[in-house]
């Protein structure tokens, strides 16, 4: 499992573990893109991307779609994923009891995933958004 393919899983289990708190992030995150590096966007009264001359047309408006971004990245957890496997987690696996057999004399043998990366929010994050992560 290479690491891009760890940060694309980590980004969708993200995404998956905030669903009640914000539904659209990958909406979110093109219409800030969008705004940004292609000028105004306008959004529907049902919040869809329109033309500016549309009846009911409004700005998009940038500095609301970085709170929210604010707002879902600060509910990322920190994931671990098994390289081995291929399995997301929020528990570090050196820190699970449960990957440990004692040994006698009060020793124990870690017996968890040997490959084990760490995924931070801050790198799902630049991750989603590239260049608009510093906003975030």
């Amino acid at each position: 499992m290479n690491r891009d393919r760890i940060i694309t899983s980590a980004i969708s289990e993200a995404i998956a573990q905030t669903p009640s708190a914000i539904p659209a992030i990958p909406e979110i995150a093109g219409m800030l893109q969008t705004d940004l590096y292609n000028g105004p966007l306008y959004i529907d009264p049902k919040g869809e991307v329109c033309e500016f001359a549309e009846p009911g047309a409004k700005p998009f408006d940038f500095a609301a779609g970085i709170d929210a971004m604010q707002d879902w990245k600060s509910e990322i957890p920190t994931l671990y994923v098994d390289a081995e496997c291929e399995t997301l987690s929020e528990t570090n696996p050196f820190d699970d009891p449960g990957n440990y057999e004692e040994i006698g004399n009060g020793k124990a043998l870690y017996i968890g995933p040997e490959t084990v990366y760490e995924v931070a929010p801050s790198e799902i994050v630049a991750n989603l958004l590239g260049s608009l992560a510093e906003y975030i």
